[in-house]
């Protein structure tokens, strides 16, 4: 009975999960300052997943550049890359202190400018992924994780959602130390000299 449970509640993750990908994308880039959005977003996500870590302490360490980075986004759809990027992060975190309790959870989300493009990253310091695995971490319905809890689409649709902003986003990683995403966006300069 638990396994039948168990198996039920994973297929209606991977159904929500598919459901997510499938569904129409927004229409209406919006012109943003990707510091405010991603601010406000990592501090809700981080409040809600806390919630299924209750006695797990994860220091958010928010690095954002000091001038504006206007880009255009997809609100909805970038939201989500934010809540699969920090839900990886509780997860590596909470799988490393069951075996390293000395070590200090720290979730690190950054942004510079470099040139015209926005350099966002989400870097964590759990349990890392080796180098068989991080080749395939974008690929669909690979993951890491437990089958209860991971359907391998969070990364996919990631990176889907990250090159609809005409940007790019690669993942590097050293098992055992950290992992960290990094993703490259277009400046609103770049996206207007571009039409």
């Amino acid at each position: 009975v638990i396994k039948i449970y168990e198996h039920g509640t994973t297929t209606t993750r991977i159904v929500k999960d598919m459901q997510k990908l499938l569904k129409e994308k927004s229409k209406d880039f919006l012109q943003t300052d990707l510091n405010v959005f991603v601010e406000n977003e990592a501090k809700c996500v981080y409040d809600e997943i806390k919630v299924n870590y209750p006695d797990f302490r994860v220091e958010l360490i928010l690095d954002l550049a000091k001038q504006p980075l206007e880009t255009k986004i997809l609100p909805p759809e970038f939201g989500e890359v934010i809540v699969a990027l920090i839900d990886n992060s509780f997860y590596a975190l909470a799988d490393r202190s069951v075996t390293d309790k000395a070590f200090s959870p720290q979730i690190k989300i950054s942004t510079e400018l470099v040139n015209d493009d926005i350099i966002l990253k989400v870097k964590d310091n759990g349990t890392g992924v080796s180098p068989r695995d991080l080749e395939r971490l974008c690929n669909p319905f690979f993951t890491t994780k437990p089958t209860s809890k991971g359907t391998g689409l969070g990364l996919f649709m990631s990176k889907d959602i990250i090159e609809i902003h005409k940007g790019e986003i690669k993942i590097d990683s050293e098992e055992g130390k950290f992992t960290e995403v990094i993703m490259v966006l277009p400046t609103l300069n770049k996206i207007s000299s571009s039409i």
